[in-house]
């Protein structure tokens, strides 16, 4: 094999490797993206029970615990998704 062989040769590997991290780093942006899309919609139903307790004491009354935990139950439910896809 001749010098040029070998420069080609080490010229394609450096460009698939390349390339290879170059869709890793794609992917792991992705996945930050839904993960940063996940993370809203918890703070969206944090503020939902905020909401419900706020406007239930402020009325006098005693927050409906059915409503905040069927919140917490979805919280959960996307702590859940953003611990599996960290996993992968």
């Amino acid at each position: 094999m001749g010098i040029l062989d070998k420069i080609t040769e080490k010229t394609k590997e450096a460009v698939k490797k390349s390339s290879e991290m170059a869709g890793e780093i794609v992917e792991k942006g992705k996945d930050m993206v839904e993960k940063t899309k996940l993370e809203a919609e918890i703070k969206k139903k944090k503020d939902e029970i905020g909401e419900l307790v706020y406007k239930a004491y402020a009325s006098g009354q005693t927050p409906d615990e059915s409503a905040i935990r069927a919140l917490v139950n979805e919280i959960k439910k996307i702590e859940i998704q953003i611990h599996e896809m960290m996993q992968d």
